[in-house]
């Protein structure tokens, strides 16, 4: 999923006036999670560092690859709620996305080996 689909579609699914840079920056924050708690752990990462979305990001893809991707969604609609004081349904949208990211998370981690840690002696 891109940067730009996520907004839109989550844009379609509840109307808001959150502005399109907070939505970027709530999408960096939960990439960099992504990237430095789950993808930079593991062998074979794609890349050095997460570099943050920025304004002409639009259509650079998002981390988490699909099915996991609506995580993305959930996360935007949770933190749509948070900004509006609607707590319950808050509640209800980040168990979703905690829920999802945990799934990609033991996926990934079961394809990805650990790196080695340098300098562990094992006793």
């Amino acid at each position: 999923m891109k940067l730009n689909e996520a907004i839109a579609q989550v844009d379609g699914l509840r109307e808001n006036a959150i502005d399109e840079a907070t939505k970027r920056a709530w999408l960096t924050r939960v990439d960099q999670y992504v990237f430095d708690q789950i993808i930079s752990q593991r062998e074979g990462a794609p890349m050095a560092a997460f570099i943050p979305y920025g304004e002409g990001d639009g259509e650079r893809e998002l981390l988490i690859p699909p099915p996991y991707d609506e995580a993305y969604l959930h996360y935007l609609e949770a933190e749509i709620y948070r900004a509006t004081r609607e707590i319950e349904k808050y509640a209800s949208c980040a168990a979703l996305y905690n829920g999802v990211v945990n799934d990609y998370k033991n996926k990934y981690f079961r394809e990805h080996r650990q790196k080695a840690i340098p300098n562990m002696r094992y006793w």
